[in-house]
């Protein structure tokens, strides 16, 4: 993806107030990562939505390099769903939700667990400490 020049620059000159250094996440995909003196170890879950038909869920290492990825499937999304928030839950699954198709659980392997079909669904799901899931309508 490439950024066009004033985004580019904008994301360069915060890269350099905040110690930021460029590292490839995807062949297609350009990603700043910290620096890991100042951050917590591990990774970061991110949804990727510059296209619609390429829509997809990345989990980046530290260095900027994909350890994980899942591209949502049309079977989900339709023609409506969008893809916005992400997370990942304690058992390892992840949860999303696709505004105007619903809040998906699968696993690692890419399996569907769980499923609520809300078209209203809108930007935000979470997994509650008692197993019920909390999500933003409309």
């Amino acid at each position: 993806m490439t950024l066009a020049s004033p985004a580019l620059m904008i994301v360069a000159v915060l890269a350099c107030a905040a110690g930021l250094s460029r590292a490839t996440v995807a062949q297609d995909l350009d990603v700043p990562t910290l620096n890991a003196e100042k951050v917590f170890p591990g990774t970061t879950l991110f949804s990727v939505t510059a296209s619609f038909e390429s829509q997809r869920i990345v989990e980046a290492d530290m260095h900027g390099k994909a350890v994980w990825s899942y591209a949502i499937p049309t079977s989900l999304s339709g023609d409506k769903g969008f893809l916005l928030d992400v997370n990942r839950l304690d058992n390892g699954h992840i949860l999303f939700t696709l505004h105007g198709a619903g809040i998906f659980e699968i696993t690692r392997a890419g399996k569907v667990v769980w499923r609520h079909l809300d078209p209203e669904a809108s930007h935000d799901a979470d997994r509650l400490a008692d197993g019920n899931t909390l999500y933003n309508r409309g």
